[in-house]
């Protein structure tokens, strides 16, 4: 950005006294340009200038900044000075937003009235209430907030909440107490956020359950807070010294903590910025039956069981198995005769070499067509002609071991 700047602009030139004479600073010089949109353009020029690429090593970057007289300098700094007294939301946000504050002069139980305090800026497109009846004596604030969702509207309370160091147990429970009686009896949609000062606790080993982690004793009441009112712990933005002390604590379906990239200070590296993405629809839960007992695997002898697993002969017991269920059926189904007498012989449809009568033992193939003959010699062997009642009737057969061993053959 180029900025021409001719003699007849420049109303007044002069240079100003060092603070230290020893600095090896050249001293600074006072301008009084022609117009207002001429001094606009050198201040914008110059910060171009000095962020746009990196300074060489014989290249100092140039310091331009709006000049004011003695007594506008003190003028400003009283107004500054004043604002932040008087802590004034719109030093903070835009009208855009509702602010609602605690600030830590309103806290009971925190002798330290300087700093602290907690904030929940609120955009007017959403209705929004305080609630100062539900706030402990500490560093808190609960908003309800009053969402449209498909022609109705959710009520979800919103709490901020600072616990100054160090957090004692009576702190803890104060807020508890207090918090765990709204939760109970005005709201079914709640996100508690803040800074609870915790570090003795890890979060990470709280959401184990395989892991049997011991809670310290301070801890123990926030805990019983998180299984009596089915909360839960969704932040897992570690800081510098791997703990979180930021809770986001909801029952809300879903609910997503993610580290910010957007800041409106300077970032404390022990409280690192978060995003908190919530949503207000709420899954149908299965009904849930208290008279079923389920087993708890987490105590079952998994060396013994498979030990005993390993000493099972499988093939056996599958084979036997198999074997009772194709007997079983016959009687249903008499094509499961075949399927019964293929598994005995090892599941093989192939006729076996050798065949015997108990008797006699062989593998020639006219001997065995002779001995299913005189197996089966009865079956075709009548002593009589039975009259059926039909004169084409056919009384009885007789066939030789002849026509038996033929018939086989073919």
């Amino acid at each position: 950005m180029l900025i021409i700047i001719y003699e007849i602009d420049i109303l007044n030139c002069t240079r100003t006294a060092k603070l230290k004479r020893s600095s090896p600073r050249p001293r600074s010089i006072v301008v009084q340009l022609s117009s207002p949109r001429l001094r606009d353009e050198l201040l914008a020029a110059s910060i171009k200038y000095n962020k746009g690429k990196p300074l060489e090593r014989d290249r100092t970057p140039v310091f331009v900044c709006e000049h004011l007289s003695p007594t506008n300098k003190v003028l400003h700094a009283a107004a500054r000075k004043r604002a932040k007294e008087a802590g004034y939301n719109g030093e903070l946000f835009y009208e855009r937003y509702v602010v609602y504050r605690s600030d830590r002069s309103n806290a009971e139980l925190i002798p330290k009235k300087e700093g602290g305090g907690v904030l929940v800026a609120v955009s007017r497109r959403i209705l929004s209430k305080r609630m100062y009846s539900w706030e402990s004596k500490l560093e808190d604030l609960w908003v309800i907030l009053e969402i449209p969702i498909t022609h109705t509207l959710r009520r979800v309370a919103i709490c901020a909440v600072y616990l100054s160091p160090p957090v004692h147990s009576s702190m803890l429970s104060h807020f508890i107490e207090s918090g765990g009686s709204v939760v109970l009896d005005n709201c079914d949609c709640y996100c508690i956020l803040g800074d609870f000062n915790l570090a003795c606790i890890d979060w990470s080993l709280v959401a184990d359950t395989s892991y049997d982690y011991e809670v310290p004793g301070l801890c123990q009441p926030l805990i019983d807070l998180l299984n009596l009112y089915e909360l839960k712990q969704h932040n897992n933005v570690l800081n510098k010294s791997n703990r979180i002390l930021d809770l986001v604590l909801s029952n809300l379906p879903a609910c997503m903590v993610r580290q910010s990239h957007s800041t409106f200070s300077n970032i404390d590296q022990l409280h690192p910025p978060l995003d908190v993405d919530i949503s207000f629809i709420r899954e149908p839960r299965l009904s849930f039956n208290h008279q079923t007992f389920k087993l708890n695997f987490y105590k079952a002898d998994f060396l013994n069981i498979n030990k005993e697993l390993q000493g099972c002969d499988w093939l056996k017991i599958v084979i036997i198995n198999t074997l009772a269920n194709r007997k079983k059926n016959i009687s249903k189904n008499p094509k499961y005769f075949w399927a019964y007498v293929k598994a005995k012989r090892g599941d093989t449809s192939s006729y076996p070499i050798n065949m015997t009568d108990g008797l006699v033992t062989t593998s020639d193939g006219k001997q065995i067509c002779e001995m299913f003959a005189s197996h089966f010699e009865s079956a075709y062997i009548n002593s009589g002609p039975q009259n059926s009642g039909r004169g084409d009737a056919l009384g009885y057969v007789k066939n030789s071991n002849q026509c038996l061993t033929h018939s086989l053959r073919r």
